[in-house]
């Protein structure tokens, strides 16, 4: 049974992260996947802080970090085609989130996942990751920030996850 406090579900996001930060979003180009099956949005991010490091690749606070998401808007032969994801709104250029990040080896960049993303610009934010609020409960941001590192903290114990084991 889990304590009520860190939240789990947040330091289970911890646990299966490379990586934990708050950036800004500042560019994105669109592609289309290897299969041409979907739409892929390659973001720079600029790092205001690093909550949770990646000791494969560390990130430093104010440089620039590649981050792919799914999604994004691409001119196809004159046609304008959008690939959006359920329930993970395009990220918006000069906006600040909370990124829970997966590392790409093979490409140096980082993974943007759909729940495990944050939108801080723009006051309390609704789909913060507890599973004892309401969906539509507004969680200061403040709030969140706090508990993400107590979440982080929490996730590099043995008794949360593997993590702290294995690293």
């Amino acid at each position: 049974i889990a304590p009520p406090y860190p939240p789990i579900r947040m330091v289970k996001f911890a646990c299966g992260s490379d990586a934990v930060v708050v950036g800004t979003a500042e560019s994105s180009v669109s592609h289309m996947t290897a299969d041409l099956d979907f739409i892929y949005s390659e973001w720079k991010v600029r790092i205001r802080s690093v909550l949770q490091d990646n000791p494969k690749s560390p990130i430093f606070g104010g440089n620039e970090i590649s981050v792919v998401r799914a999604g994004g808007l691409l001119t196809i032969n004159g046609r304008s085609v959008i690939g959006k994801e359920w329930n993970f709104p395009q990220f918006q250029p000069g906006d600040e989130y909370l990124l829970y990040l997966k590392y790409i080896p093979e490409t140096g960049f980082y993974k943007a996942i759909g729940g495990r993303s944050f939108n801080l610009s723009h006051g309390p934010v609704i789909d913060a990751p507890y599973m004892d609020r309401d969906w539509t409960t507004k969680v200061p941001i403040d709030e969140l920030l706090r508990d993400t590192k107590v979440s982080i903290s929490a996730a590099g114990t043995a008794a949360y996850c593997r993590k702290a084991v294995n690293q």
